[in-house]
Formats: C-alpha cells, structure tokens, sequence
C-alpha cells in the first residue's frame, strides 16, 4: 500500500493541474495546432501543449527525479529506475468537439511493469486509479469490473472506426454484442470496464502502424487489471508495454477471462 502514498498525491495533482490549465482556453484556441510533431509522431496542437506543460511544470515543481515519458516531449532522461508514463489528451478530437470522453492518464513503470496508474476524465471530472496489489478506484470509492461473461449480455466499446472494420470478424462482434459504442479514447474505454459500466473494449486491427501506444493505455491497462478485468493484445497474448511511443500494439479488453475468450474466438475466426 506504500505505492499509494508515493505516487497517488503526485498524480492527483498533475492531473488537476492539466485540468486547470485546460479551463483557461478558449474554444477556438483547442483547433489551433502548435506547426509541431510530437514525439509520438502526431501533430501537436495547442492544447495537446498546454497540457503536456502544465503536466511537466508540475512534475518540475514538486522535484520530480523521475523519468518521463510523454506523447509531445518523447522520453526525459532523469536517470531513475522509475519512469512516468504520460498522455496529456488522450482523443484530442473528442476534446475539439465539445465531445466530453478524453483524458489525463500517468502511470509509474519499474522493472518491466506498471506499478501505479492514474486517469482523469478531463470532460466530466472522473478519476480512477490503482497500484499493484492496491485494488482500483473511481473518485476515490473502490471498483470492480462486471461479471459479464457473455458478448450477447456486453455493452462494448470499439475505440476506433474505420481502421479494419470492414473485415468480417468485426462483423461478427458488431452483430453478437449486445450494444456498441465509438468513443476514441482508449483509456476511458479501459477505465470504465474497470468500474463495471461497460464490459468489453477492441481495438484488434493488427495492420501495422495501427493499434494502441503506451502512453494511451499504460495507466489505464493496470486500472482495469486490478478492478478485476482482462487486457490482451488480438492474439490473446499479454499486452506488451514497451517504452517506445512508435509501436503500436492491439488491444482487446474485458471485464471477465469468460468474455475476453469469446471475444477472440471472433476475432480469430
């Protein structure tokens, strides 16, 4: 329970900090793009900026040694055993829009796993988070994910659209679930199974250049392992975190063992 007290103080307050600097911008000024490429590759926007600043600034100002590794800034060597794994705007579209599902997310990773993860729906104020062995929570009240064991029974999320879709493994899931939604946000995606209001999430396009970096879903991947639920890449294997924001993996998660089996079966049909 240690990990609590070191790491949870620490990502509450970037967190909230990412959502105070967020209130100061005017909606015309989210569409403005900075004429950079981030780390990750992306274009860089100015609120995807704005956020990746107040992140550091706070992480600066409260003495951070740690490593970091961000979406825009890429990796900041500090020479630690521990390194930060950080996406200020996760589904930066979304936050465009006036859509209110993106998100701040941190987590801590050490000797190959994550060890702490923290995710605040920058839209409606929700924060989750979770350390290993530690259980997982949603404003501060202990989650778990839903027993649901068949995809009939499954409220489930696809976190992209047009990317595979049109391949006929992902029909089958679209016709056997039981409801489906669009939303972008890998991490929500995660961090709401975790809680128990939705139950599946796919992102299984296994193309290359498609599928999910660390960044998007490094805190949220321990958030749902510990609320109870399951996260695998399209093959059922471990999903791999890896410290390099140019690999992108598949993603399938699910709130039971039971589940995620259909889900492939589908999937590797």
């Amino acid at each position: 329970m240690t990990q609590i007290f070191d790491f949870m103080p620490l990502f509450s307050g970037c967190s909230q900090s990412v959502s105070d600097a967020l209130k100061e911008l005017t909606i015309a000024s989210l569409r403005i793009p900075t004429g950079g490429i981030g780390a990750g590759g992306d274009s860089t926007l100015h609120i995807d900026q704005v956020a990746e600043d107040a992140a550091l600034t706070y992480l600066a100002r409260t003495g951070n040694t740690f490593n970091i590794l961000s979406e825009e800034a890429g990796f900041l060597d500090h020479q630690s055993d521990v390194t930060l794994i950080i996406d200020p705007i996760d589904q930066t579209i979304n936050a465009q829009r006036g859509l209110p599902y993106f998100a701040f997310s941190i987590a801590a990773y050490k000797d190959g796993i994550i060890i702490a993860g923290h995710v605040r729906n920058l839209g409606n104020g929700d924060v989750f988070y979770a350390t290993r062995s530690g259980g997982a929570f949603m404003n501060g009240q202990p989650i778990h994910a839903s027993q649901c064991g068949s995809l009939s029974e499954a409220h489930c999320f696809v976190i992209r659209a047009g990317q595979g879709l049109d391949r006929p493994e992902y029909h089958r899931f679209f016709f056997e679930t039981r409801l489906l939604r669009v939303t972008g946000c890998s991490s929500l995606d995660l961090c709401y199974i975790a809680s128990g209001q939705w139950d599946a999430c796919i992102h299984a396009d296994q193309r290359e250049g498609h599928g999910e970096k660390v960044v998007d879903v490094a805190a949220a991947k321990i958030i749902l392992e510990e609320g109870g639920g399951v996260v695998r890449d399209a093959n059922g294997g471990e999903f791999p975190i890896v410290l390099d924001l140019h690999i992108k993996h598949p993603i399938v998660a699910a709130a039971t063992l039971e589940l995620m089996s259909e889900i492939l079966v589908i999937l590797k049909t």
